[in-house]
């Protein structure tokens, strides 16, 4: 499960991967991450990136942008790194299952931790969730009517102008858009985000103007 990550802005990198991507943020003493997509083995490979990228910063939380199987296959993963599970509540009892199911025979990793006392729990939220530390801030957003999923999770680093998003569209590849990128982008305005760049669960990175031109497209 190979891994690259990218700087996109200060503080906010991008973890891309075969298909399934993820966002990390970084604050003064600890990481967050958005999404722990596809596998447990990809999760495994992103945690050993990150540590040797930032040594001595754990990852606090792994936020979780919906339920569907390919975009929670690696949360387990995360949580025996030690990271705490943010779901929304609409998601809580697909990740509930996830996170608090044994899995005994064999043990794997979280079965593992949690024994030792160093397993990542399940938070849930519901509506805005706000995560700061010293000067940099992950902001996470449900927004309901989605055709994709109810809800669906959109992450926004306010220092960078960044959003991360799964499934709604793919950013970085001159993609048209579809109903879901339309509700996307009505969904950022309607939050009043300031955005300059977007980065995509699948795709890659891009500016919003591309996200802008597509729903322009299809919509004029």
């Amino acid at each position: 499960s190979p891994i690259t990550l990218t700087k996109i802005a200060d503080g906010v990198y991008f973890a891309r991967a075969y298909s399934h991507n993820s966002m990390v943020v970084e604050f003064p003493s600890w990481l967050a991450v958005v999404e722990a997509a596809y596998t447990d083995a990809q999760s495994a490979t992103l945690v050993r990136v990150l540590n040797e990228q930032f040594p001595g910063k754990p990852i606090r939380y792994a936020a979780v942008t919906h339920h569907h199987y390919d975009h929670t296959g690696g949360v387990r993963g995360l949580a025996a790194a030690g990271a705490t599970i943010l779901a929304e509540k609409g998601h809580e009892p697909e990740l509930r299952m996830i996170v608090e199911t044994p899995h005994t025979n064999p043990p794997d990793a979280l079965e593992n931790a949690k024994k030792a006392g160093k397993a990542g729990a399940l938070e849930i939220f519901q509506g805005k969730k706000v995560i700061s530390d010293g000067k940099q801030t992950l902001e996470l957003y449900p927004i309901s009517g989605n055709p994709h999923v109810e809800p669906k999770v959109i992450a926004y680093v306010p220092s960078a102008h960044v959003v991360f998003q799964s499934d709604l569209w793919f950013p970085g590849l001159g993609a048209p858009a579809g109903p879901e990128a339309v509700h996307l982008l009505q969904s950022i305005d309607a939050l009043k985000l300031l955005v300059t760049t977007h980065a995509g669960g699948h795709g890659g990175v891009g500016p919003h103007a591309e996200l802008v031109k597509a729903v322009a497209a299809i919509t004029r």
